[in-house]
């Protein structure tokens, strides 16, 4: 696969990548992938990356007027590969690792990179090659409840699985086939681990707000598995002895605040409690999952415990994730998606005054694609050739940022927004290849601070995650990428108009129609907002949102509005606050 950047490289001396990389003598990069797997709190070991099945190239500046020259890399089974005759100076390097359908480009200077990573649990040892069923009877648990889940695995091998028994039982009876688990056979002589977890859910369901905590557990260090031969365990779930108080604080806003782009959907927030060998690689079930979907105002603060059956000297940490959501519409539709990833993750040690969710650091700001104001819809010159330039003012104790490119995909019936390429940069710019967008189609940016105590791509340490870490994310609006949209001419089978970039009654800045639901707040057109449908802020039908409209807004929790004909309903009245109350007599 090779990715034709255009003038892409060149374009990136504006932030002084490659000024003067074209005096300096070449010399070859070497570069490694191994990976480090804790199997104790003090213990790691090494074992390298397969780097024979990855898609590996080198993009180097060369003076041309192409920019750079693209280097195909064999990358081996021991994790090495070499670049061969590399300038100093910054340059990318293209990975695809098997499984992953996008690019992922790294910005470095370094002549030497490290491709490794940190995982729980040991690589090492023979694999089951044929059915390894371990049969597992525990009796007399505590009758399952609904939303009750019971983990088996093993720390010191990485296995896990989840299984959800039906409610009301109370025996724990199943079979693992362990050469499904695709890890190292239990050996007790080098005291790999077993455990039996059983987790409860309380405090409200998924999605919209819970609690999940351990509720009662079983570990061993004596069971040994053999490739072929069955294994029957049984033993019983006993609550653990420890028990944890634990304050924590919810800020749902500071997810929001700086957003340029801003989301007016509720914010979803995850708290969670891991024990593990090492905060950087936790595995296995939190000790406290709490999931809360929550008004952007008003900071919520609470205690709770929950039960720890772990060593005294593992490490416990704290991970809070931020999930600010947006509608994004297919252009010119009210076909939409929800974007949903994690808008903020902070994952840190657990602090003597509690755990605190909140935005770790701002947001990035100032997005500007192709020199275009990324914050409200709009058109991108493009014309297949140039590359397109993301950049951004840099965040303050920043070390590096994503750039992820999204395509909005419309197929008739829903929206998509798969990732087309990931950018890793030292830079406040990205310059993506033209190759990997279309002329006519529309494209999301997600820019991404990172702060993380190992990444250092200058050194040449691209992937190997350390603790604690944090993560701020903002976004643009729907961008679309066109050659001509703009020009006050319909010449182009993807423009319905065109009004030269200026939003009137008839025509969106993107060179769509106005369409109530389409994302696009049109004012020209009588739209007070449009959030691609209903929002905290906005109704469906583009009038602003507040209790007393006279309109029902299920995303604000209104059940009735008054004025609405859930007003009229007999033995039932709607409050002020759009929530239905008794009452002895028909409403009026």
């Amino acid at each position: 696969m090779r990715l034709a950047w255009g003038m892409a490289l060149i374009a990136l001396t504006a932030c002084n990548a490659f000024l003067g990389s074209g005096n300096m003598p070449p010399g070859d990069v070497q570069g490694t992938a191994m990976n480090v797997h804790y199997t104790s709190p003090t213990t790691t070991a090494s074992a390298p990356e397969d780097l024979s099945t990855w898609v590996l190239q080198a993009y180097l500046p060369d003076g041309s007027p192409g920019g750079y020259r693209v280097v195909d890399v064999t990358g081996h089974k021991d994790g090495s590969f070499t670049i061969p005759s590399v300038p100093a100076g910054p340059y990318y390097l293209l990975t695809i690792s098997p499984g992953q359908t996008f690019p992922r480009l790294f910005q470095t200077t370094s002549h030497s990179l490290d491709l490794g990573q940190t995982f729980a649990g040991r690589i090492d040892g023979p694999r089951a090659a044929r059915p390894t069923p371990v049969t597992l009877h525990f009796p007399g648990i505590n009758p399952i409840q609904r939303g009750d889940s019971i983990v088996v695995g093993s720390f010191t091998t990485g296995a896990q699985i989840v299984s959800s028994p039906a409610v009301g039982a109370t025996s724990f009876d199943t079979s693992v086939d362990w050469k499904t688990m695709a890890t190292p056979l239990l050996d007790a002589a080098r005291l790999d681990d077993l455990y039996v977890i059983h987790q409860r859910r309380t405090v409200g369901q998924f999605p919209d707000g819970g609690q999940q905590t351990l509720l009662e557990a079983f570990t061993t260090t004596s069971v040994t598995l053999v490739d072929g031969q069955p294994m029957a365990i049984t033993g019983s779930l006993t609550a653990p002895s420890v028990t944890t108080t634990q304050n924590y604080t919810i800020d749902p806003g500071s997810y929001l605040d700086g957003l340029e782009y801003p989301s007016h959907l509720p914010v979803s927030v995850r708290l969670m409690v891991r024990g593990g060998y090492t905060g950087e690689a936790s595995r296995g079930p939190p000790l406290l999952n709490i999931f809360r979907g929550l008004p952007s105002s008003g900071v919520v603060s609470d205690i709770t415990s929950y039960l720890d059956p772990f060593p005294a000297d593992w490490v416990r940490s704290a991970t809070t994730i931020g999930f600010p959501r947006w509608h994004y519409a297919a252009r010119g539709t009210p076909r939409t998606v929800i974007y949903t990833d994690p808008g903020a993750v902070d994952v840190k040690p657990i602090a003597p005054g509690g755990i605190i969710a909140r935005a770790p650091f701002a947001a990035p700001r100032g997005i500007k694609v192709g020199g275009v104001d990324g914050s409200r819809a709009a058109a991108i010159p493009f014309d297949g050739t140039h590359p397109v330039t993301v950049e951004w003012a840099p965040v303050t104790g920043v070390h590096h940022y994503f750039v992820v490119a999204m395509h909005l995909v419309d197929n008739g019936s829903l929206a998509t927004l798969p990732i087309v390429a990931v950018f890793d940069t030292i830079t406040n710019a990205a310059v993506m290849p033209p190759s990997l967008f279309h002329a006519g189609d529309s494209y999301v940016i997600a820019v991404d601070g990172v702060v993380t105590p190992t990444i250092n791509y200058e050194k040449g340490i691209l992937l190997r995650q350390g603790y604690p870490n944090s993560r701020r994310e903002a976004l643009t609006a729907r961008l679309l990428f066109a050659a001509s949209c703009g020009n006050a001419k319909v010449d182009a089978a993807y423009e319905e108009c065109d009004s030269s970039g200026i939003a009137t009654a008839a025509c969106n800045a993107d060179c769509t129609r106005p369409v109530c639901g389409d994302g696009f707040a049109n004012t020209a057109a009588g739209e007070a907002c449009d959030d691609a449908g209903e929002s905290l802020a906005c109704n469906k039908d583009c009038t602003p949102a507040s209790c007393g409209d006279g309109k029902v807004n299920s995303v604000r929790g209104e059940v009735c509005d008054l004025g609405s004909a859930q007003n009229g309903q007999p033995g039932a009245c709607c409050s002020a606050t759009c929530t239905l109350v008794p009452s002895a007599t028909r409403c009026p």
